[in-house]
């Protein structure tokens, strides 16, 4: 193999390997509510990745199944994802919960949430790395339950209100926007309206650090959680896909996260899918 092949070669594989990761990164993060990641630039209808998936529980199974990633991928890659700190929060606070409310939240609902088609969008934090992300699926019964959730939250130690945070979309109807504390470094917030719902990995992508929704996310989360495609289809929109999603996995990276920092090298590359 001669050089510039083998610097080709390096090249396909970083970039695989580097969509790959941000397609699993919907369990990653290591950043607590500070509340001032809107302040350092995120803009929530601009990711920097983007995923759309049949089933977020087999995306990272059918990741290591793919014939171009099979030698570069192992089994120990699902089952760190399956097996991440975040899932097992998740799962541990939906049992104590169900538990000490008496309610009908149970394992079944978090399967329904991960075995389901969904979207995923992705920012980079300020080292580089796509550890911000927002998550939106059409789902009744898991929407049910989050917009039930007022009552449990006036006295749980993990789950609380954060604000009503207008949705211009909808007239002048508010939306709830709860807080779920998994650890001390990560903080869910959780938000429904009809059959819609979105999970953002951290409220400071929704607020600022006095808990003011800021507006331009308002509007992005309003877009997320109404009925119609087209206003759904915002991520889409962003990296050029048309239509719906189907019935594969997508992975699209865009040029300066793949880029790490050089992306005046190659202008040209917008995106990777």
């Amino acid at each position: 193999m001669t050089l510039a092949q083998h610097k080709k070669k390096l090249i396909a594989v970083g970039a695989v390997v580097l969509l790959g990761v941000a397609a699993a990164a919907v369990w990653l993060g290591r950043s607590h509510f500070a509340g001032r990641i809107n302040a350092l630039g995120v803009d929530l209808q601009r990711p920097a990745a983007y995923v759309a998936t049949p089933s977020l529980v087999k995306l990272s199974q059918d990741l290591v199944k793919a014939p171009v990633l099979r030698e570069l991928l192992t089994e120990d890659f699902t089952f760190y994802y399956e097996a991440h700190e975040d899932k097992l929060g998740l799962a541990g606070a939906i049992r104590r919960i169900a538990y000490e409310h008496d309610t009908k939240l149970s394992d079944e609902l978090l399967t329904l949430a991960l075995d389901q088609p969904a979207e995923v969008a992705l920012w980079a934090d300020d080292r580089g790395a796509a550890r911000h992300w927002a998550l939106a699926m059409t789902r009744d019964t898991l929407a049910k339950a989050v917009q039930g959730l007022a009552t449990l939250a006036l006295d749980d130690k993990q789950l609380s209100v954060l604000a009503e945070v207008p949705l211009a979309r909808f007239g002048r109807d508010k939306l709830t926007v709860y807080a779920l504390t998994l650890s001390p470094r990560r903080t869910l917030a959780l938000a429904a309206k009809g059959n819609r719902v979105v999970v953002l990995s951290d409220p400071g992508l929704l607020f600022d650090d006095e808990r003011n929704p800021d507006d331009h996310a308002a509007e992005v989360l309003s877009a997320l959680l109404s009925g119609s495609s087209g206003d759904q289809g915002l991520w889409r929109r962003h990296f050029g896909l048309a239509g719906a999603p189907g019935a594969d996995h997508t992975l699209v990276a865009s040029g300066p996260l793949l880029a790490f920092g050089y992306q005046h090298f190659f202008p040209a590359l917008k995106a990777l899918r």
